[in-house]
């Protein structure tokens, strides 16, 4: 009976280190999302969510990793030389990251891209890009703070006024 148990768990052991073994190999391919790859055990395939967060910039939607062919196609990209292209996509929220429209010269400060779509303020990059475009998304996001509580404060100071105006 013991031997069987024993053979049982093995195999186990044997499956979850072989889907540890692929874990790895998607790792390897996008080691700056590493820790959210490893934590929950994905393997390559042709879409992936390999992260939600990198540094204090939340990605809401995540950031996703497609294989492109003639059935997904990227929304307002003129061409079709993505086909084949395994390519990295991040979707910016201006509202849920600091509650304003307001881009804050987004494209100033990210350049390491296949595609930007303006008018969904997602990127497209490839494995290579990832590293350095996440970097350029934080630097932004660190300035684009700043400016977003800089406006609301000024947009609150003139409604004070206003109200203190018509007080008087």
């Amino acid at each position: 009976m013991s031997e069987i148990k024993n053979k049982k768990l093995q195999e186990k052991l044997d499956k979850y280190k072989e889907r540890l073994e692929k874990v790895q190999e998607f790792v390897d391919k996008v080691p700056v999302c590493a820790d959210f790859i490893i934590k929950h055990e994905i393997v390559e395939s042709v879409h992936n969510k390999i992260c939600e967060q990198y540094k204090n910039l939340y990605f809401g939607w995540g950031v996703h990793r497609i294989t492109y062919d003639e059935t997904k196609k990227i929304t307002n990209y003129k061409g079709d030389d993505y086909i084949g292209m395994t390519l990295n996509h991040v979707y910016i929220n201006h509202l849920s990251l600091y509650n304003r429209h307001n881009d804050y010269n987004i494209e100033k400060y990210v350049k390491t891209y296949h595609f930007f779509d303006v008018l969904n303020t997602t990127f497209y990059c490839t494995d290579e890009q990832l590293p350095a475009m996440l970097e350029e998304l934080h630097t932004w996001y660190q300035q684009a703070r700043k400016k977003a509580a800089a406006d609301f404060k000024e947009e609150k100071k003139r409604k004070l006024e206003k109200e203190l105006e018509k007080l008087s």
